[in-house]
């Protein structure tokens, strides 16, 4: 929860404070990202598919970032399903097909028998 970092023109501890509580804004092309991260605004909205059962589960809605991990929300046709932002569920992003495939677990997606 703590960012440390050093700006240009602030060289004091009295300068860093009179900016604590601001929003800092910065260009994107001065924030690259390591292969397979993404900013969460550029995948919203992707179509949301389940590799375990074959079926699109919806799109992504909201990313929720929580203590022990993000969430995705994904809104379908039977509603909300959640799904945790990881390797071992988040198979791949796809920017050009503006795709997220999935591999749920029995009882996370939109399963047939509910189970």
């Amino acid at each position: 929860g703590l960012v440390l970092l050093w700006l240009e023109g602030v060289d004091s501890v009295e300068a860093a404070m009179a900016l604590r509580g601001k929003i800092l804004y910065i260009h994107r092309d001065d924030a690259p990202l390591p292969p397979g991260e993404h900013f969460v605004q550029d995948i919203l909205g992707f179509a949301v598919r389940d590799t375990r059962t074959g079926r699109e589960l919806g799109t992504l809605r909201e990313v929720l970032s929580l203590p022990a991990g993000d969430l995705y929300a994904v809104d379908g046709p039977r509603g909300e399903i959640l799904i945790p932002a990881r390797p071992e569920f988040v198979r791949e992003v796809d920017p050009a097909a503006r795709r997220i495939t999935v591999e749920t677990i029995p009882g996370m997606g939109d399963d047939d028998d509910g189970v």
